[in-house]
């Protein structure tokens, strides 16, 4: 009886250890097989992220398997489609999928499915596109199968977070309200391509193939282009595609966009838009919305069309060229307007405006902005206009704009401030003179904090007819521009002023400042060929530097000197020359104080060198005057006093 139960006893444990030791989808369902299924193992590698020599993807542009594996219950075909959708969207990268319903003990039903999802994953074309290889195996039974997954990506979940930040702050800066899809459309195209250069780099090199390098680094190839142009162009509000290239697996694919604009698909490839070598400021638009046809004429698009949209409708350029001012830019008085889709002779029109953008465009009655050009309308030319302007004396300090409109177009200046601080000064000729000596070049200077641009000087009667500067007859226009020196002086024949009838006249100098701001300075004088006759002895001997300079040490008199007289002033020790110039030695003219304009050279370091810019004129009283108020010796002490040396030009 022992060895009967001892027997039985066998058996139980037996029948109990072979029950466990079956498959535990037995126990699950009660239709499995007894037989373990295999999927076949299958690899796939992106062909847009396939270039010759097969390159490895450097860690910024391809994601490494980092991440412990990931386990997901699968009960059902739909959850399987979700778990890929939430895999793919979270770059999650191993996977295993548990698979607990039945496929009908087919294991070629559950490869079809899950290969279905694998190469036409259930996310949109961002996500899909940034999935650069996956590969995939599994085992097991029906109700109990596992799948194993692993995912490479062209960038992170962090990276794709940080593109989709970005990508929000560039569109709130680059699209305007109002705008249509078109508008922010060619606003997306000419950002990506204005900010982004394309690799050259050689393939066994870095490729830059994500969005992220793209607003990273501002570089990338085909795939960045097109995974960042989609990324705006959707969180914009428009529907758009990623286009992958057809290539055999072992050829380098292309990828590239269509965006619907208006109701209808066009082709868009910012990367083939953007010049390589990359050329700074330029956007081209061979790419920009074409259609199927003419996008596949360049032998370089080839697509599977079966799974893209298809792009039969012409573009219509005229709504793309809608006309613009793109820049006003002011520079030394000048104003530079650039202008596009706009033809040429179209009217342009200017006004100043105060910095909050109201009307200025009247001062005192008249006009407040002056627009200086040959043809008495201004028009558009060569996609655009550039000319000269001036803000009148009258227009009273403050901040404006100059206003440029064209049609239905307006854009705006830069701020300009207006500030009334230009100084003329002019050395040789005094308000109120009367006489008939007069010299032939008329010398100055002007100044002002922003720098002088230029001068006009103009000569007119009493009758406010111009006179011609040169024949001293009366004319339609009188007015000749000065550029100044460097420092600011100025020397500028004037034959008319020995030339003219006996009357009044009024001569005018005009400088304008580096943002057209007119300072003028106007001297009246009166010709009178009856004047007494020159007496030099008369001159000479009324002293008149005595008047200005009561302290003065006169030395002895230069009798019958040379009109082209170079003067040379001998130190007793040595001076510093930098703190030597025009305006602390002069020569004057000695009957009506006015200053000649000379040049101030040094011969050594205790002799310098007056030399008059023109002759002085024959038989006329000059002294030269050496002041003392700002000259220094090399160490620094200031000059004794003032010295007068008079002078008496030979006579012809």
């Amino acid at each position: 009886m022992r060895k009967l139960k001892f027997r039985k006893l066998i058996i139980v444990i037996a029948a109990l250890a072979l029950i466990l030791n079956f498959p535990g989808n037995v126990l699950a369902y009660s239709n499995a097989t007894s037989t373990q299924q295999l999927l076949t193992d299958k690899k796939w590698t992106n062909t847009l992220y396939k270039l010759s020599n097969s390159p490895k993807l450097s860690d910024s542009s391809k994601v490494v398997r980092r991440y412990a594996t990931t386990n997901y219950e699968i009960s059902s075909y739909d959850a399987l489609k979700s778990e890929i959708a939430y895999i793919l969207q979270n770059r999650i990268t191993d996977v295993n999928l548990h698979i607990t319903y039945s496929y009908g003990d087919d294991v070629n039903t559950l490869q079809s499915q899950i290969d279905a999802l694998l190469n036409n994953p259930p996310v949109d074309d961002y996500t899909s596109t940034s999935v650069t290889s996956w590969d995939r195996s599994g085992s097991g039974y029906d109700g109990d199968f596992n799948i194993s997954l692993k995912y490479t990506y062209v960038e992170t979940k962090d990276q794709a977070n940080y593109v989709e930040t970005q990508v929000q702050q560039i569109l709130s800066q680059i699209i305007k309200p109002g705008m249509s899809d078109l508008e922010k459309e060619k606003a997306i195209h000419d950002y990506i391509i204005l900010n982004t250069a394309y690799d050259e780099t050689s393939p066994d090199t870095d490729i830059k193939y994500s969005d992220y390098n793209a607003i990273t680094k501002h570089i990338a190839v085909c795939e960045g282009y097109a995974l960042l142009c989609y990324k705006m162009l959707t969180d914009a509000g428009i529907e758009a595609r990623i286009v992958v290239s057809d290539n055999p697996p072992d050829e380098e694919g292309h990828a590239w966009n269509m965006a619907k604009i208006g109701g209808n698909w066009y082709q868009l490839d910012c990367t083939f838009d953007d010049p390589v070598p990359d050329v700074k400021g330029r956007v081209e638009y061979n790419y920009f919305n074409k259609t199927d046809s003419e996008i596949a004429a360049d032998g370089d698009h080839h697509w599977d069309g079966t799974k893209y949209p298809a792009a039969t409708t012409k573009f219509d350029a005229s709504a793309f060229e809608k006309p613009s001012i793109d820049s006003v830019t002011l520079k030394n008085a000048a104003i530079d307007v650039e202008t596009s889709n706009i033809k040429d002779n179209t009217s342009i029109n200017f006004s100043l405006v105060h910095e909050d953008g109201s009307d200025a465009s009247k001062s005192n009655g008249e006009d407040s902005l002056l627009m200086l050009d040959d043809d008495s309308q201004l028009i558009v030319s060569d996609d655009g206009y550039a000319g000269y302007y001036i803000i009148p004396e009258y227009v009273p300090e403050g901040n404006y704009k100059i206003k440029v409109s064209i049609g239905d177009q307006t854009a705006y200046s830069n701020v300009i401030s207006v500030k009334r601080d230009s100084v003329i000064t002019v050395n040789n000729l005094t308000d109120g003179y009367s006489g008939n000596n007069f010299p032939g070049t008329l010398t100055g200077s002007a100044s002002d904090k922003d720098g002088i641009s230029y001068l006009t000087v103009d000569l007119e009667d009493a009758n406010d007819n111009y006179i011609d500067l040169t024949t001293g007859e009366t004319t339609d226009s009188g007015v000749k521009t000065i550029k100044p020196n460097s420092d600011g002086t100025f020397s500028e024949d004037i034959p008319a002023f020995n030339k003219i009838k006996d009357g009044k006249y009024t001569i005018t100098l005009m400088a304008f400042d580096s943002n057209g701001i007119e300072t003028s300075k106007a001297i009246n004088f009166t010709k009178d060929s009856s004047a007494s006759t020159y007496d030099w002895q008369k001159v000479l001997n009324s002293k008149p530097w005595e008047t200005k300079y009561s302290s003065a040490t006169e030395l002895s008199t230069l009798m019958d000197v040379a009109p082209s007289k170079k003067f040379t002033v001998k130190f007793s020790s040595d001076f510093d020359f930098t703190t030597l110039n025009s305006s602390n030695v002069q020569i004057v003219d000695a009957e009506n104080g006015q200053v000649v304009a000379s040049t101030v050279t040094k011969i050594d370091s205790t002799t310098a060198q007056v030399v008059p810019t023109s002759n002085l004129t024959a038989g006329r009283v000059y002294y030269v005057v050496v002041n003392n108020n700002t000259i220094k010796s090399a160490s620094g002490k200031n000059l004794k006093n003032v010295v007068v040396c008079p002078v008496k030009v030979a006579s012809n």
